[in-house]
């Protein structure tokens, strides 16, 4: 399946500017003053890596997306069958990931060669935890987004004031000395609306520059 759409916190207007007494989901309303997790939200392609249990494929967000020569020649060297079988063995599994670095996206440079970053596995319908996709990552020997010590456990509340206020404008991206393109954040627990979408958002510094 696709990744699903990360929707920001607030609804906006025609400008592009955040309605802050409007959420974007009802859901955001109830857990506005609860902990939530927050990654790195890095810039780059999303990008899907398909096991059958037998087969291999890669894919963008879309099942039309392009992914960037350099970049699916560096997946097909690093994730093979053979790797996925000793981990998965004959388990479906999709792993999530952004295609990240040189010649990816525009000023993709500052992340390094090019290579994927693993963020989110789905196996059998059921999201594996944060801690089980850094193991598999790590397993893998392949880079996982990672959480902002700064933000640890922040509510939804906190963020949205934090990043308004400027007082996160010192985290540094764990790629380097520059700023990160923003934040994604699930509530701790991982939780599912009433249509059976995961729950969670995004937040971008451009947003408050």
């Amino acid at each position: 399946m696709e990744y699903p759409k990360i929707n920001s916190i607030f609804k906006r207007d025609q400008k592009g500017n955040y309605i802050i007494d409007e959420f974007s989901q009802e859901e955001f309303l109830y857990l506005y003053e609860y902990p939530w997790e927050w990654d790195e939200k890095l810039d780059g392609t999303n990008i899907r890596c398909i096991w059958d249990g037998k087969n291999l494929e890669f894919k963008g967000r879309t099942d039309k997306a392009q992914i960037p020569p350099v970049l699916l020649n560096n997946m097909e060297e690093q994730i093979t069958e053979d790797l996925l079988f000793d981990i998965f063995g004959d388990t479906p599994v999709c792993i999530y990931g952004e295609g990240i670095g040189e010649k990816v996206q525009k000023g993709g440079g500052k992340y390094g060669s090019p290579h994927i970053c693993i963020f989110d596995i789905l196996i059998n319908d059921i999201w594996l935890k944060k801690y089980d996709v850094n193991n598999i990552a790590y397993d893998m020997g392949i880079s996982s987004s990672m959480g902002i010590i700064d933000c640890k456990d922040m509510t939804l509340k906190d963020m949205f004031n934090n990043m308004y206020m400027g007082k996160l404008d010192h985290v540094k991206s764990h790629y380097g000395d520059f700023r990160p393109e923003g934040f994604v954040g699930i509530p701790k627990g991982n939780f599912l609306n009433r249509m059976g979408k995961r729950i969670m958002t995004k937040i971008k510094f451009k947003d408050f520059s």
